[in-house]
């Protein structure tokens, strides 16, 4: 009877002591005969020759920086890593019911990650002050995190249109006969990382290796990433586009307003402006080299085209221009000298005429006066076609010049073709307008075919 009211008073006394909490020197016993009885340098086994399983799960909070000029990604990553610690277990109720503490990290052992692929230091885990949970179990919770810097490498063939795949790999600093390394799904829902501006995350996967180098173990991380193009095209592709089309309607632009050159000049000078902006986002490589550069390229030469073809256009036509006005030069000259001649030429017929006229009725009149002799004759008849024929050729010259086309004949094949081109000029220009329309086109539809081929 005794015994029992003992044992009842003793279960209270038990009770009212939980209920008070655990007191200071419970939290010290623990960590002096527990936490820090073993040195951090041990592996938290009993059998220093089994091995540690540690899992490691990532998750990505958000996306810092994509840079492909220099094919690197940085990220904000959270990782929990877990463990059994067999060196640091106690009874909750041997030390006040305190069932889990959280140590300094420096104060137990902890798995030793290097970054393989890092561009900056190796040790990406860079605070120490990270979050670490210790139970009675044993079961260590460890939650760091922080920003990574590492390689990427990147296939820019679809930019801006492409999906990348950038690899985070985390190289386990104790070798494989240790300590065992298990990749957890790494956990990317909603609500766990930032959207980013310029890229939508698709998938996450980890995978655990055995490095063939080094021969530690390799948790490897792979992130596939989608660009998000709407930028690009609404700043890029499309002004491109527009300044492509607007070269190609320079042949409206009537050749006397003299603005078709500049206009031409000036587009060619925009495209250029625009490639050099594109090239500034893209790595100095030719490995994989992008269909949007291509594309623009072929622009460039369809603009250089349009501007050769303006200057030969222009050429030919200041040069006709030039020879009509020589011609009609010539043609006025001729008029005038003509009309000079052929005043001239009357004047003198109708006095040889009145002389003629005045012998004959001399001739008549005088009684010894005959016929005229054979000789006579025939030399007035000769001098009168002398007259008539200087007269059809100023005749003819004056044709000659108000039928531009009789002219022609005495004129080489060349010659009379650019005189057709001359004449029908408006239609040269409707001609070489279809055909940079169709060549843009073409261009076009092909960039189009085989950018969806690629990224469908």
């Amino acid at each position: 009877m005794i015994r029992n009211r003992l044992l009842l008073i003793l279960s209270f006394l038990t009770a009212f002591v939980l209920a008070q909490g655990a007191l200071v020197s419970d939290m010290h016993n623990l960590f002096t005969n527990v936490i820090l009885a073993s040195d951090h340098r041990y592996l938290p086994l009993i059998n220093q020759t089994d091995r540690v399983l540690v899992n490691i799960s990532i998750s990505l909070l958000f996306i810092y920086d994509v840079n492909e000029v220099q094919q690197t990604m940085s990220a904000c990553f959270m990782y929990d890593i877990t463990w059994t610690d067999e060196l640091r277990q106690w009874r909750p109720e041997d030390y006040g019911g305190i069932s889990d503490v959280q140590p300094d990290p420096l104060d137990i052992w902890k798995p030793r990650l290097l970054a393989a692929n890092s561009i900056g230091s190796q040790d990406f885990i860079g605070d120490t002050y990270a979050p670490l949970h210790l139970y009675s179990n044993g079961h260590v919770t460890w939650l760091p995190g922080g920003i990574v810097h590492f390689s990427c490498s990147m296939i820019l063939t679809y930019f801006p249109f492409d999906t990348q795949q950038c690899h985070f790999a985390i190289l386990g600093g104790e070798i494989a006969s240790h300590v065992t390394y298990s990749m957890g799904l790494a956990s990317i829902s909603a609500g766990r990382h930032a959207k980013n501006g310029e890229w939508d995350i698709l998938e996450i996967r980890g995978a655990s290796l055995i490095s063939h180098t080094t021969g530690l173990p390799l948790v490897t991380c792979s992130i596939s990433l989608r660009r998000r193009p709407q930028f690009i095209v609404l700043n890029i592709i499309m002004p491109v586009n527009l300044l492509s089309c607007i070269s190609v309607f320079v042949f409206w632009v009537p050749v006397e307003s003299g603005e078709r050159l500049s206009l031409s000049i000036t587009t060619l000078l925009s495209l250029t402006v625009y490639m050099s902006e594109i090239y500034s986002d893209l790595p100095k490589t030719s490995d994989h080299m992008p269909l949007l550069v291509i594309y623009l390229m072929c622009l460039l030469v369809h603009s250089i085209l349009v501007l050769i073809s303006n200057i030969i256009l222009l050429t030919v036509y200041h040069h006709g221009r030039d020879n009509n006005e020589k011609s009609k030069t010539n043609c006025q000259s001729k008029d005038n000298e003509s009309q000079i001649v052929t005043e001239s030429n009357q004047n003198t017929y109708t006095s040889q005429l009145m002389e003629h006229s005045h012998k004959m009725y001399n001739s008549s009149v005088s009684p010894r006066s005959g016929f005229h002799s054979r000789d006579t004759v025939k030399g007035k008849v000769s001098q009168k076609g002398t007259t008539m024929t200087k007269l059809l050729d100023i005749m003819w010259g004056k044709l000659a010049c108000r039928f531009p086309e009789s002219e022609n004949k005495g004129q080489t094949a060349l010659t009379r073709v650019l005189s057709r081109v001359l004449t029908y000029i408006g239609l040269a220009d409707l001609i070489l307008f279809i055909l940079f329309s169709v060549m843009w086109l073409i261009i076009f539809a092909v960039f189009t075919v085989v950018i969806n081929q690629g990224t469908n």
